[in-house]
């Protein structure tokens, strides 16, 4: 079988993808039209994209956690887990290349690594991109809290808060920031350096945030 042969094959291609970083895919600047229609039928690609609720929490392996949570023993009793033992938990969004999550139940955005966050359409004749669809993280939250840390002038009035019944999105995450004025193009001395996404009420059984750079056991979702 040729490269040509696996590149319009729609289940290989569903296979290969399934199996990439999603950092990877959103990455890609250029996707072939058959790829794009192709990602837009498969349910299994939607969910990977976070396009689509998961209802059920990933499973990571105790042994694959980010470094900075084993180090800053954020979880209970970690010293009493086993390397092979799985946890569950939301996993977040890794739109924005985010490493330094050493927190429980928030995660932070700093503004270079976000710029790209601020150039979405703001004009009703221009289509959003489909990053603004995205869920912030799987399986979706309702809630939403975004606090200021440092470095933005003038500073929010108060920590924002926001509510969707069926997921926050990164969509709801633009539309709050710009609503307080967070930022201003005019003004160059208007910057945001670092703020804060903490996430609320979440299941007892799913309690922990992490990024999305961990396979579960047994590499399906």
């Amino acid at each position: 079988m040729t490269s040509q042969d696996v590149m319009e094959s729609p289940y290989l291609v569903e296979t290969i993808l399934h199996y990439l970083s999603m950092a990877e895919i959103l990455k890609a600047e250029r996707v072939s039209k058959f790829w794009k229609a192709h990602i837009k039928s498969s349910p299994k690609l939607q969910r990977k994209l976070f396009l689509k609720p998961v209802t059920e929490s990933r499973l990571i392996m105790v042994k694959e956690l980010p470094e900075d949570l084993r180090r800053n023993n954020k979880f209970p009793n970690f010293d009493s887990l086993d390397d092979t033992e799985n946890l569950s938990c939301h996993v977040i969004h890794p739109i924005l290349g985010q490493r330094n999550v050493c927190q429980a139940n928030e995660f932070k955005v700093y503004g270079k690594d976000g710029e790209c966050l601020w150039s979405a359409p703001r004009g009703e004749d221009k289509t959003p991109p489909s990053w603004t669809r995205m869920f912030i993280c799987q399986p979706p939250v309702e809630f939403l809290i975004i606090a200021r840390i440092w470095g933005c002038s003038p500073p929010p009035r108060h920590n924002m808060s926001i509510f969707c019944a069926g997921g926050v999105t990164w969509g709801h995450v633009i539309k709050a920031l710009r609503h307080e004025g967070l930022r201003e193009a005019a003004n160059p001395l208007y910057t945001i350096l670092e703020f804060c996404l903490g996430v609320d009420k979440i299941d007892s059984g799913c309690q922990r945030l992490l990024l999305d750079n961990a396979q579960p056991p047994g590499g399906d979702e």
